[in-house]
């Protein structure tokens, strides 16, 4: 969703801005700034995610409660996604610095307008079914997980034989069922083309933890790293 990247956001709707000759580059140049932005907030988010055994302490239905793991994994939790929160704020003053006060009094209208296309179904996430719409990450209570040894990644053997390491920042909706949903892929940033069609190709076989909010699973967007490392011989 273009509203995570304020400059592209601002970008691609430079006609009802009407962006001077001199606005788009320095918009432009942003855009490749954020892009990295947005890799360390999710790398950050990442992070800060609980590991799989915290999950077992709250979804555990006998045995000793262990509190104190609970409530770490909790405060970890919150922390980090105040802090997405804030470098995405973070970004978008960054980009209303270059704007006029006219161009910025239109935002609001042009945030609106793209947020009512993706509750529609936009072309990005494919027709909405029946009940709900897509959520961001800090609107739900549960966010997405991928469930460890569900699908995984395949090294490119050209990659692999020249020693190639890289990374693909991919975005992508995971359904109430836990499975990613198809024809909503879409590349963030990736250092090639191969591991760009690799993780295409791996993201049918992954299974996730849906996310929640209020107590029923819903839909997220979702924004993930995946590594091709050589020297720890591993794909995460």
């Amino acid at each position: 969703m273009r509203l995570l990247a304020p400059a592209q956001f601002v970008l691609d709707h430079r006609v009802e801005l009407a962006l001077t000759p001199e606005q788009v580059p320095i918009l432009e140049s942003l855009v490749r700034a954020q892009a990295d932005s947005m890799l360390v907030r999710v790398r950050r988010r990442v992070s800060t995610t609980p590991p799989s055994r915290t999950a077992t302490e709250f979804m555990s239905w006998s045995g000793p409660i262990n509190e104190q793991v609970i409530r770490e994994a909790a405060r970890l939790a919150s922390d980090g996604q105040a802090q997405v929160q804030i470098d995405i704020a973070r970004d978008r003053h960054v980009v209303g610095a270059v704007l006029t006060p006219d161009q910025l009094a239109i935002l609001p209208r042009l945030e609106s307008g793209d947020m009512m296309k993706l509750v529609r179904g936009s072309r990005m996430v494919g027709p909405l079914p029946a009940k709900g719409g897509v959520y961001f990450e800090f609107q739900v209570d549960n966010a997405v997980r991928q469930v460890p040894g569900n699908g995984g990644l395949t090294y490119p053997d050209r990659l692999r034989a020249a020693r190639t390491e890289g990374e693909v920042l991919a975005q992508f909706v995971v359904d109430t069922a836990g499975v990613y949903e198809g024809g909503t892929f879409k590349v963030l940033k990736s250092s090639h083309e191969l591991f760009t069609q690799a993780v295409r190709d791996a993201l049918p076989l992954m299974r996730f933890t849906p996310a929640e909010a209020g107590g029923e699973k819903v839909r997220q967007l979702v924004q993930q790293p995946f590594t091709f490392s050589l020297s720890r011989d591993r794909l995460e």
